[in-house]
């Protein structure tokens, strides 16, 4: 039987990376260098937080955003780029805000999707992550 991927694994489908600095909310530890969370709602709260980071930086669009996320040795950003715009309906270079739950959400959902290679990410924890102080 096929082991789930390791964000799956690690309730970190963003596999978004550990660092001994960032103790996120939720997080109990590291694994294969990305951290790892009690639950996937505190990896969506996490990704909330890093992406208000980059729209403070202006990085507010999907061409802006997943080169800094996942950078090229990682994934190949186009096809990244592409996947998430072409199944969340959000196009490349469309201007995102972090208070349109809907979009976001949506957009998050697909990352997840993404970096887990189209494991099955149930939406609904990606909306109570993501709506989580």
């Amino acid at each position: 039987m096929k082991q789930p991927p390791i964000g799956i694994r690690n309730n970190n489908p963003l596999n978004i990376k550990y660092s001994a600095s960032n103790s996120w909310q939720g997080q109990k530890g590291e694994n294969g260098g990305f951290a790892v969370f009690t639950s996937q709602e505190y990896c969506f709260r996490a990704a909330k937080r890093i992406l208000s980071k980059y729209f403070k930086r202006g990085l507010n669009t999907l061409q802006e955003i997943i080169p800094v996320w996942a950078p090229d040795g990682e994934k190949i950003v186009g096809n990244y780029i592409k996947y998430v715009s072409d199944h969340s309906h959000v196009a490349p270079n469309e201007v995102l805000f972090l208070e349109n739950t809907e979009t976001m959400t949506t957009v998050l959902y697909w990352m997840a999707k993404f970096e887990c290679g189209g494991y099955p990410i149930d939406i609904n924890r990606v909306i109570r992550g993501y709506k989580m102080r």
